[in-house]
């Protein structure tokens, strides 16, 4: 029994050790010391372009820990309030864009704080901001100028100006101008300035228009903006020329070696092509723009009809352009009025022995018929020099007597109205026919329905200017309008050119009141008996210069 005793004994003490043992070795490994946490960033960089919208996405910070999950946060930004960031995924956001302003700050810049319990780390951050140019480029000067034509080659027109906040330069330049070769730009500093001077004519073109375009150096951002340059007419000084012509004579060809023999009347077509009729040599001669001068029809005195020099004129005195596009001819001492294709075929529209009859075609009869103008319909108006009287032909051939009959001085209507020596004639702007009356020494105004009064001139002989009946002539001639609505007026024996304003203001524009054939300035140059006149669609008055046997050009 002692031994049995002892024998559990000694199994109670080995369990007892057993757990004992145990019972130590888990408490030594509840009491093994935590696993330390290790944060591991990266600093975070980026750039972006200025003037994004608030929530745009910077990116995501780079981030990890070997245990536990990371949350971030803003620990300090410059400028303040710039930036968030998303606490668990770390992306970063544009909080307030209006940081995000080139012009305000290049860079936002900051610390954020990555957190896991207590263990923290910082990243650095910075964000450069890209200028985008958006800056504001505005042309701040006029969009329209003016200057005065014919201006000297570099006169600086304008100045073109433009603001922008960016600190690029600025680039000017000119795109599709209206007259190309007559003004230039300088590209850094926006002067617009005169290249041809001879391009600045107000009377071809009032004004130049353009696009001028201001570009930022470097970027593409432009503005455009179209400008208007208004040419602000000069009243040049009229000068004379001889444009044709030289002494008495017959000879074809170039104008520098043409000769005339008292040329009287002028008309132009489409072409531009002059036609003129000579009183000395019977013809109708032809000047192209090329300056060669032919024969269009006649050349010996006489009545034929036929074609070119076939056909036969005795002392033509004037020429129109009818609206059927034939020439009109007062063959004056034949005593009709004929018509002239372009290719030189001569017919007779009306009249035939000298006489004063109304009726049609040939059956009517003229005296001297001397001057010629049409109207819109082309009925055809003829100042019938030795009847003393105003007569219209309609399209038809129907002749009629508008106004006048017996000689004097007389205004009145109709066959109660007189003249004295009705030269020319021309139809006004207002619709109303003027007439040269010789040696009543007068413009005579003479309406469609035959109402005759005095336009100006006082009737007695003279070369004073004045308006209306304060101014008076000595022989007035020929007589034509201008492309502004004034009449001009050639005056025989005064040896000069008169222009009466619609208002009936009479000033003298050429001639001195002596004969001669001197070129020049206007005021001095000289004509010998001028007569009939053309103006062209250019401005030029050419005058057929009558016994100087030239054509005359006033420009």
């Amino acid at each position: 029994m002692k031994k049995h005793l002892i024998s559990n004994l000694l199994l109670v003490s080995v369990v007892f050790v057993l757990f004992g043992c145990t019972k130590d070795e888990t408490e030594k490994e509840e009491e093994a010391p935590d696993t330390e946490i290790v944060i591991t960033v990266e600093d975070f960089a980026t750039t972006i372009d200025e003037n994004e919208e608030n929530e745009t996405s910077l990116g995501t910070v780079t981030a990890s820990a070997n245990e536990g999950d990371i949350t971030f946060s803003i620990k300090s930004q410059t400028p303040d309030g710039a930036v968030s960031i998303n606490p668990t995924t770390g992306e970063l956001l544009i909080a307030d864009n209006t940081a995000f302003d080139y012009e305000a700050n290049t860079e936002i810049t900051g610390v954020i704080e990555a957190k896991v319990d207590t263990e923290t780390e910082d990243i650095n951050f910075t964000i450069t901001i890209n200028d985008v140019l958006d800056s504001s480029l505005v042309i701040t000067s006029d969009s329209a100028f003016t200057i005065e034509e014919n201006a000297a080659s570099g006169t600086v027109i304008a100045v073109v100006t433009a603001t922008t906040d960016s600190n690029e330069a600025l680039v000017f330049s000119m795109e599709s101008v209206t007259v190309d070769g007559a003004i230039e730009i300088d590209s850094s500093t926006g002067e617009i300035r005169v290249v041809d001077s001879s391009l600045l004519d107000f009377e071809t073109l009032p004004e130049i228009i353009t696009t001028i375009v201001v570009t930022l150096e470097n970027t593409d951002i432009i503005f455009a903006q179209e400008i208007t340059i208004g040419l602000i007419d000069v009243i040049e000084a009229l000068t004379a020329s001889t444009f044709a012509g030289s002494t008495e004579g017959y000879v074809d060809g170039d104008i520098s070696i043409a000769t005339f023999n008292r040329p009287t009347g002028m008309a132009t077509d489409a072409a531009g092509n002059i036609y003129v009729t000579e009183y000395g040599n019977h013809t109708v001669r032809k000047i192209t723009p090329a300056g060669q001068v032919s024969t269009l029809v006649g050349g010996f005195n006489g009545f034929a009809d036929g074609t070119g020099t076939d056909a036969k004129l005795f002392r033509p005195t004037d020429i129109i352009m009818g609206v059927d596009g034939f020439l009109y001819v007062a063959d004056s001492w034949n005593n009709r009025i004929r018509k002239v294709s372009l290719a030189g075929v001569v017919t007779t529209f009306a009249g035939g022995s000298s006489g004063f009859v109304d009726g049609m075609g040939n059956a009517a009869k003229f005296n001297k018929p001397s001057g010629l103008t049409t109207d819109a319909d082309g009925n055809i108006y003829v100042a019938d020099l030795e009847n003393q009287s105003v007569r219209k032909i309609t399209t038809a051939g129907v002749v009629s007597t508008l106004a006048g009959g017996t000689e004097g001085y007389n205004n009145g209507t109709g066959s109660s109205a007189q003249f004295k020596d009705p030269r020319a004639i021309v139809l006004s702007n207002n619709n109303e026919l003027m007439v040269t009356d010789q040696f009543g020494r007068t413009v005579r105004k003479v309406t469609l329905a035959g109402v005759v009064t005095v336009f100006a001139g006082n009737g007695v002989s003279g070369s004073s200017d004045g308006v209306g009946t304060s101014s008076s002539f000595g022989v007035p001639n020929g007589i034509t309008i201008d492309n502004d609505g004034n009449l001009l007026v050639s005056d025989r024996s005064e040896h000069n050119i008169r222009k009466i304003t619609p208002n009936a203001e009479v000033t003298t524009i050429a001639g001195t009141r002596s004969s001669g054939s001197n070129d020049g300035v206007a005021s001095q140059a000289r004509f010998y008996n001028p007569a009939g006149m053309l103006v062209t669609v250019d401005g030029t008055i050419y005058i057929a210069d009558y016994d100087n046997h030239r054509i005359r050009v006033l420009k």
